[in-house]
C-alpha cells in the first residue's frame, strides 16, 4: 500500500551505492517530533539527496507522495518506489500547518532536532545500572536515563575528521584524507562533532558519547 507523508526534513545521511541501486537516508520529523527516516532510493536519492543536504539548516517541509510504509528490525520505515515523489515547501493545507508550528518553534526559542523524540519520550526509563549490565534479550531498543554530567572526557579535542560520502572516520596526513571504507585516497572530508563525557545518577558511572 502507498501513502503520502508530509514532514520536516532535519537531517541527511551520507549516500550509499551499491552495485544494484543507490540510496540515501533523510530524518524527518512532525509537530509530534515523531522521527522517521525515509530512504530515498535510485534517481530519488541522486537527484534530491544534494538538494536536501544543502537545505537541512532551513528545515524546510518535505512531502514524499506514493511512499511505501514497512517495518524492518522492529523499526517503522519508509522508503521511495519507482512511481514516488518529492516536492519541497509545497503549499497545500497540511505542509502550510507545519510551516507555521515550525515558526512558532522559533519563536520560542526551540530547536526542533534537540527536542526528545516521540521514540525516546516513550521508551523505558531505566538506571545506569541497567545500561551497564544491558544484555541482547532486553526487549527495549531505546531507553533513557537521568544522569549529572561529571566531565568531558575529550574537551580540549572534542572533533573527529570524517569522509563527506559515507561519514565514517578518515586518517588525514598533510591534509590528504583517505578512507577505508570507501576505498578512496584523498577523499573529501570536513570535521564533525563528538562529545565524550563521563555521567552518573549518584550511584554508577558510565561514559557516554553524544555525536553531532
Amino acid at each position: 500500500i502507498l501513502t503520502d507523508v508530509v514532514c520536516i526534513l532535519t537531517n541527511v545521511k551520507a549516500q550509499v551505492v551499491t552495485e544494484k541501486n543507490k540510496r540515501k537516508e533523510i530524518i524527518v520529523t512532525d509537530e509530534r517530533i515523531d522521527r522517521k527516516t525515509v530512504t530515498l532510493r535510485g534517481d530519488l536519492a541522486e537527484k534530491y539527496g544534494e538538494i536536501l543536504r544543502e537545505l537541512i539548516n532551513e528545515h524546510p517541509v518535505v512531502a514524499f507522495c506514493d511512499v511505501k510504509k514497512s517495518t524492518f528490525q522492529g523499526e517503522f520505515v519508509i522508503s521511495t518506489t519507482p512511481t514516488s515523489s518529492v516536492l519541497i515547501n509545497p503549499t497545500f493545507e497540511k505542509a502550510t500547518e507545519l510551516q507555521n508550528w515550525q515558526v512558532s518553534m522559533k519563536a520560542e526559542n526551540k530547536d526542533i532536532t534537540l527536542m526528545p523524540s516521540k521514540l525516546i519520550r516513550e521508551g523505558r526509563e531505566v538506571k545506569i545500572d541497567d545500561v551497564i549490565n544491558y544484555s541482547t534479550t532486553m526487549k527495549d531498543l531505546y531507553c533513557r536515563f537521568n544522569a549529572q554530567m561529571t566531565s568531558v572526557i575529550n574537551k580540549d579535542d572534542p572533533w573527529y575528521y570524517s569522509c563527506k560520502k559515507c561519514y565514517k572516520k578518515v586518517n588525514v596526513e598533510n591534509e590528504i584524507a583517505n578512507c577505508s571504507i570507501c576505498m578512496i585516497n584523498d577523499i573529501d572530508y570536513e570535521a564533525r562533532y563528538c562529545l565524550k563525557l563521563d555521567v552518573s545518577d549518584g550511584k554508577r558511572y558510565m561514559n557516554a558519547t553524544l555525536f553531532d
